[in-house]
């Protein structure tokens, strides 16, 4: 069994600039969402980057790499990419995105880290 502690978020505020953002949690952790907010509907085609490393800066994974621009020329403006997984100590999440429109974007990352692990059966269990 899994005792898990809150979701902790980790939000940057972008105005006209690139998004660069690089979270590292201090524990082994279970990526849940990255949100993505535009002041505008992305209209550039570029892509938005998730990708994870090691404190040395070797790329673990890329766990996520596409155009905004495509759902963003039907107006949409917020975009929630759900994941779901878990990485260990160490591990770096970067989001990368060159918004060459310069709109003000938000990105937000959430994550959620183990308190405790229990054996399964274990006596400490309550239940």
């Amino acid at each position: 069994m899994i005792v898990y502690k809150k979701f902790t978020e980790y939000t940057e505020v972008f105005a006209d600039a690139a998004v660069d953002i690089d979270v590292t949690p201090e524990s082994e952790f279970e990526l849940v969402d990255v949100v993505f907010i535009c002041e505008t509907a992305p209209a550039t085609s570029e892509n938005l980057t998730i990708q994870t490393e090691t404190k040395d800066g070797v790329t673990i994974d890329e766990i996520y790499n596409e155009d905004p621009s495509i759902e963003g020329a039907a107006g949409r403006k917020c975009f929630v990419y759900r994941f779901d997984k878990w990485f260990p100590v160490g591990t770096i999440i970067k989001v990368d995105y060159a918004n060459t429109s310069d709109h003000a974007d938000d990105i937000t990352v959430i994550v959620r880290y183990i308190e405790e692990r229990f054996p399964y059966g274990s006596a400490n269990v309550a239940g």
